[in-house]
């Protein structure tokens, strides 16, 4: 007989085919109130495939490639932790408030209560978000000359300039 741990992991798994999944019904407890019991990671685990069926027309397709590539793995009180496998992805999902928020209304709908939702590395660790852009934009910056330094370049002919680069005689004028 399986684990459940082996049956959640079957069942996260990118190869799952979520698209098939999230056509299935789930057994989740009646939407209402926030209860006084937080959330468990296994009734999220539960209805993630059913969340993530819910998300696909509102996210849109970007979103959703983003988000297909994570997977509960935490719940702490009322947050829940998703990990994503690749540095990109999660630096996307965790610029794009409106993605966390979506979960955590879907979510909230299907199980009750308002989670928050935080993305993490899938490796578990607390790793910021990398300025990525502006460490490239700065690099960028050094690298350019300074425009007031600049001076024009004097105007060449074309032809000469085609003559020079391949060889006398490979540049035929044509009318």
């Amino acid at each position: 007989m399986p684990s459940a741990d082996a049956s959640v992991e079957e069942a996260l798994s990118p190869d799952a085919g979520h698209d098939e999944v999230a056509e299935t019904e789930v057994d989740v407890p009646e939407a209402g109130p926030p209860s006084d019991s937080p959330l468990s990671l296994q009734t999220v685990v539960a209805a993630w495939p059913q969340v993530f069926g819910r998300l696909r027309e509102r996210l849109g397709p970007r979103r959703t490639a983003l988000l297909r590539e994570s997977t509960p793995a935490a719940v702490d009180g009322d947050t829940l932790e998703l990990r994503v496998r690749m540095s990109f992805h999660l630096d996307k999902l965790r610029a794009d408030e409106d993605v966390a928020r979506m979960v955590s209304e879907e979510l909230g709908a299907l199980l009750g209560g308002s989670p928050s939702i935080v993305f993490a590395p899938e490796d578990g660790s607390a790793a910021p978000v990398a300025p990525v852009v502006d460490a490239v934009e700065e690099e960028v910056a050094e690298a350019l000359p300074d425009k007031a330094r600049m001076e024009e370049a004097p105007a060449q002919d074309p032809i000469a300039l085609l003559e020079e680069t391949f060889g006398q005689g490979s540049v035929e004028e044509v009318d």
